[in-house]
């Protein structure tokens, strides 16, 4: 054996030495981060098909879209569908007599795959896709637009699919535009530091302004049996999710947006982690929070929930919770 190759070989070994004591350090950041007071809102995605103490037992912010009451406590509207008719949608939000002052945010999911599908990148030249990228983009800053009007405290929340987040990695797709407070992925099929860190890595590299947040979407169901993943692995999935934004959270100093001063995680990177799907029932193939299969990832969310709250500064039980009610 060459003395090169020996002196290679120990190099590497060295070299992965180092890399695993980085991820040993890492991790254990992480895990004392997220043993803090909890600097982050809790959410799950359609709760509201649960009664209103079960929903506030597991959340801080409620959840509700246009052709259900508005819920007492402060919430997040979802908008799914109404934002691709920018005259309706201005309508409906303006007829509907909302109290304003209690919806934290608007919620927008997947607009560009749901325009366009599964296809390569649509912003490639001469893509047939294109015009309809373009037409989404219209629609999307035009319902920013009617929230912002309406009410400029609410967050304007876009929530993309992995799928388009290659696509703005792929460069042409410029999808993750100014106009957006907060900025969320699905992506439910591995450990979030494995396979979902690296998009959030992307989103916060190339944020289009510097006060941008970002929400997390860690999956809070599982497939149905005898699909993958189980309970039992999404369950192991979720505390990465709490640890990356207690971590994140060290520091709650990104300038204010348009929004101003909320007193919601004002300038914290990661604004929520918000569970899919928050529900009862089978959505495509996924068991939802509040089947009986998903007892180990309610226990996990539960343990979280219960953290104590603070706020950027530290208090404990500050105006956050009166902000809540």
């Amino acid at each position: 054996m060459s003395a090169s190759f020996v002196g290679s070989r120990r190099r590497w070994q060295f070299a992965v030495a180092e890399l695993l004591l980085i991820g040993l350090l890492a991790s254990s950041a992480w895990q004392t981060a997220a043993a803090e007071p909890r600097n982050f809102l809790m959410a799950l995605f359609k709760s509201a098909d649960q009664t209103p103490e079960i929903e506030e037992e597991h959340t801080d912010l409620a959840w509700f879209w246009p052709t259900i009451p508005q819920p007492s406590r402060k919430t997040i509207l979802q908008i799914d569908g109404h934002y691709q008719d920018p005259a309706a949608l201005t309508q409906l939000l303006t007829e509907a007599n909302y109290d304003w002052s209690k919806i934290a945010a608007v919620w927008i999911d997947e607009p560009y795959l749901t325009a366009v599908g599964e296809q390569q990148n649509p912003c490639n030249s001469g893509s047939i896709y294109y015009p309809r990228i373009l037409l989404t983009q219209i629609q999307v800053e035009a319902a920013a637009q009617t929230v912002r009007n309406l009410s400029p405290s609410t967050r304007v929340w876009v929530n993309f699919s992995k799928r388009e987040i290659l696509w703005m990695k792929d460069h042409g797709c410029d999808l993750n535009r100014s106009y957006i407070d907060v900025v969320s992925i699905d992506d439910y099929q591995g450990a979030f530091f494995d396979e979902v860190e690296p998009l959030y890595y992307y989103l916060k590299t190339n944020a289009p302004t510097n006060y941008q947040q970002r929400g997390l979407v860690p999956l809070v169901g599982s497939k149905v049996a005898p699909g993958t993943p189980t309970p039992a692995t999404a369950a192991g999935w979720l505390p990465a999710f709490f640890e990356y934004a207690a971590y994140e959270n060290r520091s709650c100093n990104l300038p204010l947006g348009p929004t101003g001063v909320t007193g919601l995680f004002d300038g914290c990177p990661v604004w929520i982690v918000s569970g899919w799907p928050g529900v009862h029932y089978t959505v495509h193939d996924y068991v939802g929070f509040f089947d009986s299969t998903a007892a180990p990832i309610r226990d996990i969310w539960r343990a979280q929930r219960q953290i104590i709250r603070a706020d950027q500064a530290g208090a404990i039980f500050s105006a956050v919770d009166d902000i809540l009610r």
